[in-house]
């Protein structure tokens, strides 16, 4: 294998010859805060590709050409890894000021079908991730609005879910600090299918001295 990584302000590129099979990660920036990733990798058409940036982790298909190009939130200046299910793996290194990142971000991840979704006052989250995808992995992504914001978390009583434990992860980042925290939302009975449980207050206020 051969592999070579270099990155230039927000602007990164990996390219890898994979088993004879070349391979590309490319960063670019976008607005909003936003990276723009351009994944190439022909020989791959179809498979599950797994993103992975500073907390944030979803799973995307590439296409019928083995390309997956998609926006993703800048939380930080860690690099940004995509992992195929083999264990084939590319990873491109984020090298700017943190100064030049939203430094306000909120982020809802779970696992499998379960349809979670994530509301904020006047933001409409951006959903990453495909349904579709073998073992799916999904996040919705919110900037996080000015003022004092309540963001919920609603959780589908369904025929898969009621009765069980829906669990997610929330990924924050305000002023360039990273707050992880898991989250288990406990689902009533099958009686309650077509309802919904709201997880109000997920956003964790910053500690006044």
């Amino acid at each position: 294998m051969r592999a070579v990584i270099f990155a230039a302000g927000l602007l990164g590129s990996s390219t890898v010859l994979w088993a004879d099979c070349p391979a590309s990660l490319v960063l670019e920036p976008a607005p909003d805060g936003m990276i723009a990733l351009d994944l190439h990798w022909p020989c791959r058409a179809g498979e599950r590709a797994v993103v992975t940036h500073e907390g944030l982790t979803f799973a995307g298909l590439l296409d019928e050409e083995g390309v997956l190009s998609l926006d993703v939130p800048a939380l930080g200046t860690g690099a940004v890894g995509v992992l195929m299910p083999d264990g084939a793996r590319l990873l491109t290194e984020v090298d700017t000021p943190v100064e030049s990142f939203n430094a306000e971000w909120f982020v809802l991840q779970w696992q499998g079908g379960d349809d979670l979704r994530l509301e904020a006052e006047g933001v409409a989250p951006l959903l990453l991730g495909d349904a579709d995808a073998p073992w799916p992995m999904l996040a919705a992504v919110v900037p996080i609005p000015s003022g004092d914001p309540d963001l919920r978390a609603v959780a589908p009583v369904t025929r898969t879910t009621c009765g069980t434990e829906v669990l997610a992860e929330t990924v924050q980042v305000r002023d360039g600090v990273l707050l992880r925290r898991d989250l288990t939302i406990a689902m009533p009975g099958c009686d309650a299918i077509g309802q919904g449980v709201v997880v109000p207050g997920l956003l964790d206020r910053p500690r006044l001295n």
